[in-house]
């Protein structure tokens, strides 16, 4: 068996989630460990101008695509939120739907 999918997410709600959401809170924790390993690279090549450039660009692509993996997994979330939304007051539920603003806050 693949040691990797015995792995669990740090996401407590995937744990009783479709396998979808399961599989990109996998890809997401991947994406953050490559991150930090891309991070060291790029310091033990700052003596090298040409690899430099070329590992900063890697990890600038890794962070975009997980950027975009905890968009999607945000999405997932939301979907499965709205059915719960309907039950809920509606003070409640017009917190929820609140999106981050540019700079991250709510």
């Amino acid at each position: 068996m693949n040691p990797r999918s015995k792995r669990r997410s740090s996401y407590p709600e995937a744990q009783h989630a479709d396998p979808i959401l399961v599989e990109v809170d996998h890809l997401i924790a991947t994406a953050e460990a490559r991150i930090a390993h891309q991070r060291q690279y790029v310091r033990s090549v700052a003596s090298d101008f040409d690899a430099s450039m070329k590992a900063v660009d890697n990890l600038d692509r890794m962070t975009s695509a997980l950027d975009k993996l905890k968009t999607y997994r945000a999405s997932i979330i939301g979907e499965g939120q709205d059915s719960l939304q309907s039950e809920m007051p509606a003070a409640t539920a017009n917190i929820m739907q609140r999106k981050p603003d540019d700079d991250g806050k709510a």
